[in-house]
């Protein structure tokens, strides 16, 4: 997907588009135990490292940042029992 719309201009501010944004996850979900009762989760999102970015986009005009965002890096593990 490329660029999007995010915030219509007015006749004093231009259109803001947000950049594509690359993400990739990876989910990991395991159930054991003699009932399949017990589970394990592992999960880590954003794995590229990639930030969220927006630009005023103004007919023959210079791009100008709007905002900048960095999401980081998330590492998530879980446990569950059923009784």
């Amino acid at each position: 997907q490329g660029k999007t719309l995010e915030i219509v201009g007015t006749g004093f501010y231009p259109d803001v588009y947000s950049m594509p944004f690359h993400s990739l996850n990876f989910n990991l979900n395991k159930t054991f135990g003699e009932e399949r009762n017990t589970a394990l989760n592992f999960r880590i999102t954003n794995i590229l490292g990639d930030h969220k970015e927006s630009f005023f986009q103004s007919f023959e005009a210079a791009d100008k940042y709007f905002s900048f965002r960095d999401p980081g890096r998330s590492f998530t593990f879980g446990f569950s029992y059923k009784f």
